[in-house]
């Protein structure tokens, strides 16, 4: 089955070397893409909406590709800005990811997909 992983630098290891049982390296380099998208080098709460919009075009790319069964990605926004303390920045965090997903869900029922 065609798979494509795609999440920032901060968890580009939740969607490949640990959804792959702890595993360096891809189980079929034909039919596995792993992408991933640099993370800035600020604190969070300076940037709380992190690289969500980049994951997205890139993500709505790969399913309007036809080339994948099954796409996971890992939006690192809650998880790294949450763990700041920083209440608003966790707000806008959120809100950053909210726009994406209204992005993405679209771009997955209209081919055919299960979010």
């Amino acid at each position: 089955m065609a798979q494509y992983a795609i999440s920032e630098t901060q968890k580009y290891g939740h969607v490949t070397y640990f959804w792959n049982g702890n595993r360096s390296g891809k189980f079929d380099d034909a039919l596995e893409t792993y992408v991933e998208i640099p993370s800035d080098v600020v604190p969070f709460e300076q940037r709380p909406w992190m690289k969500c919009a980049e994951i997205t075009d890139a993500l709505i790319a790969a399913i309007r590709s036809g080339q994948y069964q099954y796409l996971r990605v890992n939006y690192a926004n809650g998880d790294m800005v949450g763990h700041t303390g920083n209440f608003e920045a966790a707000v806008t965090a959120m809100q950053g990811l909210d726009l994406q997903l209204a992005r993405l869900i679209p771009a997955i029922i209209e081919a055919g997909g299960v979010a």
